[in-house]
């Protein structure tokens, strides 16, 4: 949803290039919120375009397509604009820009790392050379992003084999460990 809360962007199962009704082809729609109004087409084309994710300025739209034949994140003026710029490079997917848009991030096609693409503002925004974050960032095959950033830009990761009822949410989750830790020793406990 853009910031305003104007308008919604949402991918459409069996989009313009689907071969077949259990075809997993993916179109983005846009729907006016305020005024309401009806959806129309954001970004329809042959190829699979889903995961969309807007700059916090919302003048920019990452996303997924596999129109090269393989999922790469694009970037492309939101709601309109110019031809789209490839930011990935060997597969993407699951594109996040940090809260102060100076950094995309996205999961590689396997899903194993998590790289960071550094933006310098502009019309376009110019993309620098990705690397690799530290960190786990397997998550097993799910649908969406698995991952998000807080507002001060520190990442979250969220990974669940099945969907429960709850969530917890570890605060401080460093501090927790060395607290732990800290205690363990204490105690004369060992072991991990």
């Amino acid at each position: 949803m853009t910031r305003d809360g104007r308008f919604l962007v949402y991918q459409e199962t069996g989009g313009l290039g689907a071969k077949g009704p259990f075809d997993q082809t993916f179109d983005l729609w846009l729907l006016p919120l305020a005024p309401r109004g009806e959806p129309r087409p954001l970004l329809r084309t042959n190829a699979s375009e889903m995961l969309p994710h807007l700059s916090p300025d919302g003048r920019w739209m990452a996303y997924v397509s596999d129109e090269t034949g393989r999922d790469e994140v694009w970037v492309r003026a939101f709601p309109e604009g110019p031809s789209a710029i490839r930011v990935s490079d060997g597969g993407g997917t699951e594109p996040l820009w940090a809260p102060d848009g100076r950094t995309l991030y996205y999961r590689d096609a396997i899903g194993t790392r998590l790289l960071a693409v550094p933006v310098t503002p502009g019309e376009p925004p110019q993309f620098g050379t990705a690397s690799v974050t530290s960190g786990h960032w397997f998550a097993p095959s799910a649908y969406g992003r698995m991952y998000d950033a807080s507002p001060d830009g520190a990442l979250l990761m969220l990974t669940a084999d099945t969907l429960g009822r709850e969530l917890g949410v570890v605060l401080n989750f460093d501090e927790v460990i060395r607290r732990k830790l800290a205690e363990a020793k204490k105690g004369g406990a060992t072991g991990s």
